[in-house]
């Protein structure tokens, strides 16, 4: 499986971080990798399978974020996040808190 969140906007202009999964290993912000733990893939093959989103609008200091799951792409905010989309973020946004050790603060 090859997954990667990319996050950019909000209040500072640099989102809430990055995530990219290739296999079992995760990388963290493009500078800290980490092995998921049996827990974080079991829950990566559970997530649900995301339908075409409408376009977004951007907003004034939303975060916006840009999912890839195994070459298909997915583009929304953290003010019109599909449900979908959203379990995808905050699993992710949870494997990189974990490897850094601190809450991303994400949606």
């Amino acid at each position: 499986m090859h997954v990667e969140l990319v996050t950019s906007g909000g209040l500072t202009g640099r989102g809430v971080g990055s995530v990219k999964v290739d296999g079992t290993l995760a990388t963290i912000d493009n500078r800290v990798t980490t092995e998921l733990t049996a827990a974080e893939e079991a829950q990566l093959h559970r997530l649900p399978i995301i339908r075409k989103a409408r376009p977004h609008a951007p907003k004034p200091d939303a975060v916006q974020f840009v999912l890839t799951i195994d070459g298909e792409r997915w583009v929304w905010s953290d003010i019109s996040a599909p449900a979908e989309c959203r379990r995808w973020a905050e699993a992710l946004l949870a494997i990189r808190d974990r490897a850094l050790d601190q809450p991303s603060s994400s949606m």
